[in-house]
């Protein structure tokens, strides 16, 4: 009995020791002052339809509530020079950069492209079409 104890024993602290040095896990601390959030650009065309700046607002609300992006808003001066650095201006430095273009308001149509830092190519592009009894938050939060 004794022996089948000391077994046990020596089993459970055994384990108890692996388990320890082996279970580090690796995850991203959002709440550190050293993480720094990703950054993307987010530009709407054109810049004065309601509707595709509700569905923009939602979007990057929801986005930005999950702490690891940060979103900038482009206007059509900053997409001119995309990635070219002046004397004066720093080079806009994006991991995504998102391009939302309404095609037609009733029902909303957007069309959007998800670019790749330094790539003219998108990454992701397709549309985004209002349904006839969807609110305009359900499409933001879609997108």
């Amino acid at each position: 009995m004794i022996r089948l104890i000391n077994l046990a024993v020596f089993f459970s602290v055994g384990w108890a020791t692996l388990l320890t040095a082996a279970g580090t896990i690796d995850y991203f601390d959002i709440t550190k002052p050293k993480f720094q959030p990703l950054k993307v650009a987010l530009q709407m065309r054109p810049a004065n339809d309601l509707n595709g700046l509700y569905v923009q607002s939602v979007f990057q609300s929801n986005i930005e509530q999950t702490l690891f992006f940060s979103v900038f808003e482009l206007t059509a001066a900053d997409s001119d020079t995309k990635h070219e650095s002046t004397a004066e201006k720093k080079p806009l430095d994006f991991v995504f950069r998102i391009e939302l273009e309404v095609q037609q308001s009733e029902p909303l149509l957007i069309s959007y492209r998800i670019y790749e830092r330094k790539r003219n190519d998108p990454l992701v592009q397709g549309k985004l079409t209002q349904e006839a009894d969807q609110e305009l938050r359900t499409l933001g939060i879609l997108f």
